[in-house]
């Protein structure tokens, strides 16, 4: 399994998520990709992409984990 991983959205697309992010199985992820939108309405985007960043390799880990 890989890692999960984000996309920036592109500025024409309409549905205003500022991130995509995807599982390790390229599944789109709805729950962090929520995340990083309402995080935007409080913080900056570089502060969102940062938050992302960090919580990417827990759930990577929370995926891989066999518990």
């Amino acid at each position: 399994m890989t890692s999960y991983w984000l996309a920036p959205r592109p500025q024409s697309v309409e549905h205003k998520h500022p991130f995509l992010v995807f599982d390790g199985h390229d599944r789109l992820h709805m729950p962090l990709t929520v995340f990083g939108k309402e995080a935007c309405g409080h913080v900056s985007p570089k502060t969102t992409q940062t938050y992302l960043y960090s919580l990417l390799p827990y759930f990577s880990w929370l995926d891989s984990d066999a518990w």
